[in-house]
């Protein structure tokens, strides 16, 4: 599988989750690589739909994917993706 780049990182201090954003950009035809970073998440919702909140100060983000492969390949495009937020703001987790 092809792991795309960010293409657009839109960054929000305070929402509901940044899995609700990306939902609803996907829902309306954002393309693979669209991310969203919050700040503080209040509503967000882990495995399961277990919810919980986020402190402000954090880095939150959901990335939309659009894969073309099985989803046994996903493991690896998580994990590298999950290094971007470091790359892109300076900071490290």
């Amino acid at each position: 599988m092809t792991v795309p780049a960010v293409l657009s990182l839109t960054s929000i201090d305070v929402a509901t989750s940044s899995s609700d954003l990306a939902w609803q950009a996907a829902a309306e035809g954002a393309p693979a690589g669209t991310a969203f970073l919050v700040g503080e998440q209040t509503a967000g919702r882990g495995r399961r739909g277990s919810g919980w909140s986020s402190a402000r100060g954090g880095m939150y983000l959901s990335v939309i994917l659009r894969p073309q492969a099985d989803a046994s390949a996903l493991g690896d495009c998580l994990c590298r993706r999950a290094r971007h937020p470091r790359d892109h703001c300076g900071t490290a987790p």
